[in-house]
């Protein structure tokens, strides 16, 4: 806005008007097509103006004067000066002024907008002047129809921020203003139309819209009231007849006479109707992370929209918020923190409230920390935690299970003796939180536990450990305690013996000599303590395991290995074999030579320790003794074949053995058959396929190697493949084979007239004459190698 270099291409001639009165004195100038009055030109006006087809030496269309002081004006004089179809494209961009005394309705726009206004009085000793500036306010700079910008309008500034307003005042247009001046009283009208902000004014109220004044420093509200009609903007006659006014377009009128010169500058604006917010609470106390509720109303009109923001005094970072609030402001550490919640309403029209604010002491929670939160003791012994709270003066509460002995429940340090009858560890546990000083009293949020652990006294009990007690064998003791925990083991026994932990090794190989009373002495963290003796008389044991085993599997003809191992005992021993086949061998590790399936089977060994009675131990070996394979390879086509003929491969002799296979070709396979469905070879040459068969049981294998020849068969082509002629005509038939060495046959299926059939060697030509009738001819080429071609067929018709 106000930003163009040029709205036309002005030439400027001087010609006296003559409707001007003499008294004026001053010069007017125009153009082709538009007519401008420079500075300090009148220009008067008798008669009726018609903007569309112009009137005097006043062109048609838009006409422009001066609006930097010493302005230019176009006056429209009592009684007959009036104007009629001013329009978007037909106005005054400048001034204009009337001597009318009556209502009269200014033609005037800017930057190419037509914004008429209107006053219900002037007078000729008054007039009062006017001109529609369509720019912002706040920067009052417009352009010059006669080139380049004007600086800040009217009176060279300042400019008229529509930020500086008056309380009442809510969003002001920042599009446009009006320059009138006067001293006649009147009721003043401007209008509006798409291109007015109304909604961001008053949204779709228009009963909000105003008309606003520069009263030098900011903007007032003048009483005012949007017209039901309309001002009908065709005429000066100001007409309220016009269409109703909406957010769209429309007019509005001052409620009462204003001296137009009593403002600077006039333009439309949104009224603030004054809203109170009320808070339902202006001060509380509370304890960190408790709800805090405040809610708010609004006057006159309930149910306005409250924003809110909240400052702590902590030093965290505002929060802000609409509506009522519930919120859960916190106290780290031990000083209680201050949050003011500042509460205001505000409208899409820039009207605001009242500022109200809550102020809210927030309570630190108090934490515990205990000496001891979990201990063991004997029964009997006292059970002591001392506490140290996080606020200074803070109450610990703490209540018990189980409740006896009383108390169960109490305030500050704990300091209990606390017995334990049962047989088990008795658990005793204390629910523990902190209430801070009054008047605040916070509880804490989260309780602790802390556990004292009873023990009974120590049932304990020792024995000789599991497969101790034999001469010559490692001696061990064992205890146990009946309940559960850490605990310190301490023995003591004979030829001064001292151990520690709950299953000692006395020594490696137990005698006599070790026999006794051994003392054993437990004792647990709380200091606890039980005792137990274990009489130890060691004796000969039979403590003997035998194992069997050999190198089974083995083929037909291998030497068998048997063997027999001893674990524990004395040393010396005595074996007894029996086996598959009748065997029996009283050898350690006997040997079966040149083996046969006849001694596979299970074998059993009885060991007997020589130096303690009745002492012996069996175990058993399970032989496996295969058969070796030998293999036979056989084939049902042979082992030479033709392109495209079928055979397979036999493989005897494995003996129920696992039989495998691979070729040359990467391929593999198992089984003991391979059938090939028409091996092709097209490369003209023989071709081969080496077979490796592997049959493996166990260590025992056999191996065989075969191989396949695949011989090309010759190709053979026939024309024309089929063939259709008249009766006595020469019938023409070619078959060639590759290779040419090839013998080609060829054979027709009605032996009259002959020859029927015949051959050739790499081809062959046929040339017939027949009668009526369809013949069939066969023809196939027969390899040197053996092989021969498919059989074709070529049909031929004779037509009679």
């Amino acid at each position: 806005m106000g930003n163009f270099t040029s709205k036309h291409r002005w030439g400027v001639v001087v010609a006296w008007v003559l409707t001007v009165l003499s008294h004026w004195g001053r010069a007017q100038s125009g153009s082709f097509g538009s007519t401008f009055a420079h500075s300090t030109a009148e220009t008067a006006i008798y008669e009726q103006h018609n903007f569309v087809t112009g009137s005097g030496t006043i062109n048609a269309g838009i006409i422009g004067s001066e609006r930097q002081q010493p302005i230019g004006v176009y006056s429209f004089i009592n009684p007959n000066g009036t104007w009629i179809s001013a329009s978007q494209t037909a106005f005054v961009d400048g001034y204009v002024r009337t001597y009318q005394s009556g209502p009269f309705t200014f033609p005037i726009g800017d930057n190419d907008r037509y914004r008429p206004a209107a006053v219900s009085a002037s007078a000729s000793a008054n007039p009062t002047t006017a001109a529609y500036y369509g720019v912002d306010p706040g920067l009052a700079t417009t352009s010059n129809l006669m080139g380049g910008t004007y600086g800040i309008l009217p009176a060279g500034g300042p400019a008229f921020p529509t930020t500086s307003k008056a309380a009442n005042v809510g969003t002001v247009d920042n599009v446009e203003y009006w320059d009138i001046d006067g001293n006649t009283p009147a009721r003043i009208t401007l209008t509006w139309d798409a291109n007015t902000p109304i909604t961001s004014m008053v949204g779709t109220d228009l009963s909000r819209l105003r008309i606003v004044g520069w009263n030098g420093t900011q903007w007032v509200i003048i009483p005012s009231t949007f017209d039901a009609s309309s001002l009908v903007q065709t005429t000066s006659a100001s007409l309220f007849t016009g269409p109703a006014s909406t957010v769209s377009a429309g007019s509005i009128t001052t409620d009462a006479t204003v001296v137009p010169g009593s403002y600077v500058v006039y333009t439309l604006a949104g009224i603030c109707t004054v809203t109170q917010v009320t808070a339902s609470v202006s001060s509380l106390t509370t304890c960190s992370g408790e709800p805090v509720s405040i809610s708010y109303t609004t006057a006159p009109t309930p149910g306005g929209q409250v924003q809110w923001v909240r400052r702590a005094s902590d030093g965290s970072e505002d929060m802000p918020g609409i509506g009522d609030i519930t919120d859960y402001p916190t106290a780290t550490g031990n000083t209680p923190v201050s949050y003011t919640y500042t509460a205001s309403s505000s409208d899409i029209t820039g009207c605001t409230s009242n500022t109200v604010t809550t102020e809210v002491t927030v309570n630190p929670i108090p934490t515990v920390t205990p000496s001891a939160c979990a201990q063991t003791i004997c029964s009997g012994q006292t059970g002591s935690i001392i506490f140290q709270p996080s606020i200074t003066g803070s109450i610990v509460h703490w209540i018990r299970t189980p409740d006896t002995p009383a108390p169960s429940s109490g305030t500050g340090d704990i300091a209990q003796t606390l017995i334990n009858t049962g047989p088990t560890s008795l658990t005793y546990t204390y629910k523990i939180w902190a209430e801070s000083p009054a008047p605040a009293s916070c509880m804490s949020t989260d309780t602790i536990t802390c556990i004292i652990v009873v023990t009974p006294g120590l049932n304990v009990s020792a024995v000789v450990a599991s497969g101790s007690g034999c001469i010559g064998q490692p001696l061990s003791l064992s205890a146990s305690v009946s309940s559960t925990g850490t605990y310190t083991y301490s023995w003591t026994g004979p030829n001064g013996y001292v151990g520690s932990g709950p299953n000692p090794l006395v020594t490696s190989s137990a005698a006599v000599t070790h026999n006794g009373n051994y003392t054993l002495v437990v004792s647990d963290v709380a200091g606890c303590s039980g005792t137990a003796i274990v009489p130890v008389s060691v004796t000969y044991c039979c403590n003997l395991t035998a194992t069997a085993g050999s190198n089974s599997p083995q083929c037909t003809g291998n030497d068998l290995q048997l063997t027999a191992s001893v674990q524990g005992g004395s040393g010396s021993f005595s074996y007894n074999w029996t086996g598959p086949n009748g065997f029996s061998s009283t050898q350690q590790n006997p040997t079966i030579a040149n083996s046969t399936s006849a001694v596979a089977g299970s074998y059993t060994v009885v060991v007997t320790d020589l130096s303690v009675p009745n002492c012996s131990s069996m175990a058993t070996t399970n032989v496996t003794i295969a058969t070796t394979p030998s293999l036979t390879i056989t084939s049902s086509g042979g082992m030479t074949v033709c392109s495209g003929q079928s055979t397979s491969l036999s493989v005897g002799g494995s003996n129920g053995a696992t039989v495998t296979w691979t070729n040359n070709l990467g391929q593999s396979g198992t089984g003991t058959a391979i059938n090939f469905a028409g091996l092709t070879n097209v490369s003209g040459l023989p071709q081969t396929i080496v077979y490796t068969f592997l049959a493996q049981a166990g260590s025992c294998s056999d191996q065989e190697v075969v191989t396949i020849t695949v011989n090309p068969a010759p190709a053979l082509q026939v024309v024309p493949t089929r063939a259709v002629v008249c009766e006595l005509e020469e019938i023409y038939l070619r078959a060639t084979a590759r290779p040419s060495t090839a013998t080609v046959t060829w054979s027709r299926d009605v032996p009259v007239p002959t020859p029927s059939g015949n051959s050739g060697q790499g081809s062959v030509e046929v040339k017939d004459q027949l009668p009526a009738g369809t013949y069939n001819y066969t023809f196939q080429a027969m390899g040197t190698n053996g092989c021969n071609s498919p059989q074709v067929v070529v049909p031929v018709v004779v037509n009679n």
